[in-house]
């Protein structure tokens, strides 16, 4: 038997999962709202031990082509979520990804960490080429991941699945190996400016507008709203023929994540 894979984030510890897992993914998966965008309206205890005894027999595969880590926060045994990456094309080294939190952990940005961690597998263990993923687009939530991952959204599928009485749309994501490449470079020589937020507790959109406009960047779009219940809003800037997305999500990410965000769209200007 092959020693079970391990890996670890700055807050998550990621292992492979055990025959004795199943109650903890009942838990995740018997809450109503891990359910909204799946076609089942309820999960049997079986159901869920089922599904981790698939994931436990996939370590016996050869070639190992599917991997699926349970993940806890550090310094926890408890469950809180569950991550993966699956070959479906050995020879042209093609893989999808998912991911699942618990209900009671949305907010914290464990989705965005536990992603991060499986596109970091999937190019650096695995050497994929391409990574893709697919998610019902009504789930905002898990599609923003996805475009923090730097993915892009290459199709979009209309009414391809039909579940709770309703069509629903999927969209479909991508990144090349070299893509990732590429962002892992810019991050190594970006400019650390987390220092220039260290003593504001809660940086606000309009912080980094105003710098933008003092630096030459002009404001061509805005919106701000709800989207299925999240708090929402997103600037577009254009200096020089560039353009400058930025999204303000506390909800997604939870209160750190409107620094974190901008700090990444401050590199972004002041590379330009």
């Amino acid at each position: 038997m092959l020693p079970a894979l391990s890996l670890q984030t700055e807050r998550l510890c990621l292992r492979e999962f055990r025959p004795e897992d199943g109650p903890a993914i009942y838990e995740i998966q018997r809450h109503p709202a891990y359910v909204r965008f799946y076609p089942w309206e309820q999960v049997r205890p079986q159901d869920s031990q089922q599904w981790v005894d698939e994931f436990v027999s996939w370590q016996q595969q050869t070639p190992r082509v599917k991997y699926q880590f349970a993940f806890s926060e550090i310094g926890s045994e408890r469950i809180i979520g569950n991550c993966g990456v699956r070959i479906d094309d050995l020879k042209h080294r093609q893989g999808n990804m998912g991911y699942e939190v618990h209900p009671d952990y949305w907010g914290r940005g464990y989705a965005s960490e536990a992603a991060a961690a499986m596109v970091r597998f999937a190019f650096s263990t695995l050497h994929l080429h391409r990574l893709w993923a697919l998610c019902v687009s009504e789930n905002i939530a898990s599609w923003k991941v996805l475009e923090k991952m730097h993915m892009r959204r290459e199709g979009h599928f209309r009414e391809r699945v039909y579940f709770k009485g309703q069509w629903h749309d999927h969209y479909h994501y991508g990144l090349l190996a070299s893509e990732w490449r590429a962002q892992q470079a810019d991050l190594a020589t970006s400019p650390d400016l987390e220092g220039l937020w260290s003593n504001i507790p809660t940086v606000q959109m309009g912080a980094l507008r105003s710098y933008l406009s003092r630096t030459g960047w002009t404001l061509i779009s805005e919106y701000q709203g709800i989207d299925a219940g999240i708090d929402y809003s997103e600037s577009r800037f254009a200096k020089q023929g560039l353009t400058l997305n930025l999204q303000w999500d506390p909800w997604e990410e939870g209160r750190l994540s409107g620094p974190i965000m901008l700090i990444k769209a401050l590199q972004q200007a002041l590379n330009h």
